[in-house]
């Protein structure tokens, strides 16, 4: 199974290159765009079915009651341009901007842009030298390059901070000097940096998230504070109850609680300081939440899942409750039925794992995804070997196919060269009947060598059992 990348809508030629790597279960992650977007990412994926020959299964995943930090207070417009560097703080390779009256898709890499005059832009060759002076007030210096649509790329071998109205400096082959000055940059939202021992607010309000206040001396005179989107979860906090943020950099407990939110005192985080930002996932492990396992949105989702999917999961499940709702709101479904997977990633599903398991035996369609990202962070990192190997042992006695979901070949994905851990990870997982891949740029490569590696491995066991 693979996470659909962003652009499934139009490069049909990457589908086709998973369908051809080994992907046969193709994954929506409703958390993200909307049904419209979804009916085009499987109306390409079938075509490049019919093209290839190669037949998959679609599979949305409802997103399910999910608490994240919500959206934080929006900073002022700059751009922050920074080249890469080596251990030593030599610049190994330069940032690189788009120089255009408007922007391009799609640009590589997230390539940012600046807006400036066409007709300036015009009078730029390549290899000429723009300046200008950032927001610090330090010298900077871009080199032109190659045209593109209209504009040029530009590179930066410093790093800079530009602001709207940043006065850019250019001098022509004849000696002319030319100014042009930063066209409206989008504001970028602010970030909450911590380290151990702040105190972090976290509200009903959905009122933006602000980093803490501080005099002079780094007396703190305001915490820092966010909301979440499931205000509701904020009832049922209480003191002493661990809190833990993006899969598990940041982490706390709660120290005191108020009608409008309560406040996490943090005890750990990944290095000297943690930034946290909007979007971040908030796991309660210890808190009874006062929901189930499908949402508003999620009841809303099964109307296109059940037109266009083959296979739906359930997030966030807590109970067996929460399978029996699932299964009353799909019967109202006309036409198509999709199979349904439930997914494993709490403390609740875990304590009630039996009672869940036998209620999914009972849908005609049915598997369990162990979703070891959330499930890591409220079960313990260091209990989910065991977890995995007892999940693979009672899926196998309820006869139910299992899914392992959650950085596999991650590393790969993202940067095209596997870790030994991340190979062994996979071997580890071939007595499951699945495997879940994430996005990256190299996902492809990802697919082939996951089949790779499980093909290897169960030949090496076939050998074994083989052996007089």
């Amino acid at each position: 199974m693979v996470t659909l990348p962003d652009d499934a809508g139009s490069n049909r030629p990457l589908l086709k290159s998973l369908l051809r790597a080994g992907m046969s279960i193709a994954r929506i992650n409703c958390a993200q765009d909307g049904p419209q977007r979804w009916k085009i990412m499987i109306r390409n994926l079938r075509a490049a079915s019919r093209d290839t020959g190669i037949p998959c299964t679609v599979l949305m995943d409802l997103s399910g009651p999910k608490l994240r930090t919500g959206r934080m207070t929006m900073g002022p417009p700059v751009l922050h341009l920074r080249p890469r560097r080596d251990a030593l703080g030599q610049t190994t390779s330069p940032a690189l901007v788009w120089l255009g009256s408007r922007p391009i898709t799609p640009l590589p890499n997230s390539v940012p842009v600046i807006s400036l005059p066409t007709a300036w832009i015009k009078g730029l060759r390549k290899g000429d030298k723009i300046t200008c002076l950032d927001a610090r007030g330090k010298r900077r210096t871009l080199v032109v390059g190659r045209s593109n649509a209209g504009g040029r790329y530009a590179e930066l071998r410093e790093t800079a901070y530009l602001q709207t109205g940043t006065n850019l400096r250019h001098v022509d082959a004849k000696g002319v000097k030319r100014h042009a000055r930063v066209g409206a940059l989008p504001s970028a939202e602010l970030r909450i940096q911590l380290r151990k021992g702040d105190l972090l607010f976290i509200h009903k309000d959905p009122h933006p998230g602000e980093p803490a206040l501080s005099r002079p001396g780094h007396r703190t005179i305001q915490p820092a504070h966010v909301s979440c989107t499931l205000p509701e979860a904020v009832d049922a906090v209480k003191k002493g109850e661990p809190v833990v943020f993006d899969n598990g950099i940041i982490a706390g407990l709660v120290e005191r609680v108020i009608p409008d939110g309560f406040f996490v005192r943090i005890r750990t985080i990944a290095g000297a300081t943690a930034t946290l930002r909007a979007d971040k996932g908030i796991n309660l492990p210890q808190t009874k939440l006062p929901f189930g396992g499908l949402t508003v949105k999620d009841r809303k989702d099964l109307q296109c899942a059940g037109r266009y999917a083959d296979l739906v999961s359930l997030s966030f499940v807590r109970s067996p409750d929460d399978v029996v709702a699932l299964q009353q709101e799909l019967a109202k479904l006309r036409g198509k039925r999709p199979g349904v997977i439930i997914k494993i990633e709490t403390q609740h599903a875990v304590r009630n794992l039996p009672a869940i398991l036998s209620a999914v035996s009972r849908l005609k369609v049915s598997g369990i995804m162990m979703a070891r990202g959330d499930l890591a962070v409220e079960y313990g990192w260091e209990r989910l070997p065991a977890l995995q190997r007892s999940l693979l042992a009672m899926t196998h006695a309820a006869r139910l196919p299992l899914v392992i979901a959650t950085e596999i070949l991650e590393t790969m994905a993202k940067k095209g060269i596997p870790s030994r851990a991340e190979l062994n990870d996979v071997a580890m997982a071939a007595d499951a009947q699945c495997i879940l891949l994430g996005k990256g740029p190299h996902v492809v490569a990802a697919v082939r060598m996951a089949g790779k590696v499980l093909q290897a491995f169960r030949t090496s066991i076939r050998g074994r059992r083989s052996a007089p």
